[in-house]
């Protein structure tokens, strides 16, 4: 999930927050034919479609995990964030692909399907708080955070709990519904109570 100032950076108009790739946050060079391709905007009930796409290995698309039991979902649940629920439009291709460890850690090789068009089915919201019985959430608030792999320009779920006094770091509340929608509102923390 990116600020609205920084969708307008990449030449997104927006007035609130977008959700777009974990991955192409900025424009990137296909390693296959020199094609650049810019970030891609998930909206629940759209159909999103690939700037980009070649049928071989690692020939772009839109990825995703078969089984949400995935790395990148480990990643979420312990450092909070958005995840999409996509449905490939045809048939999706499986892939191998690794990712090099650098700050990361070890080099892995994780199982991926990717598709030239998706449908965005839903968005889910994690807190990154695992001592919670259960950190995934359907309302609470998006703050700009300072992390080892992000910026402020990033937003990132949070109850009112894990905000604590920082109230000013607020930055908007939000909402999934039933249907798999997000909306966006106001900081407004005046009906809640800290635990």
């Amino acid at each position: 999930m990116i600020a609205p100032e920084v969708a307008h950076e990449l030449g997104i108009k927006a007035e609130g927050p977008v959700f777009v790739s974990p991955v192409i946050r900025e424009g990137h060079m296909c390693e296959e034919c020199n094609e650049e391709f810019t970030p891609l905007i998930y909206q629940v009930g759209y159909i999103v479609e690939s700037q980009h796409f070649h049928e071989s290995n690692n020939g772009g698309g839109i990825y995703g995990c078969e089984y949400i039991e995935t790395v990148r979902y480990d990643y979420i649940r312990n450092n909070g964030g958005f995840m999409g629920v996509l449905e490939a439009m045809g048939e999706p291709i499986k892939d191998s692909v690794t990712f090099s460890g650098g700050e990361w850690g070890a080099s892995i090789t994780r199982h991926l399907v990717r598709a030239q068009k998706t449908l965005v089915t839903g968005i889910r919201a994690f807190t990154g708080q695992t001592s919670l019985p259960y950190d995934e959430i359907n309302e609470g608030y998006l703050v700009g955070i300072s992390e080892k792999f992000s910026s402020e320009k990033f937003l990132f779920p949070r109850t009112r709990r894990q905000i604590g006094n920082n109230i000013n770091a607020i930055r908007y509340s939000f909402k999934i519904l039933e249907s798999g929608e997000i909306f966006f509102g106001p900081p407004d923390i005046q009906e809640e109570r800290q635990e």
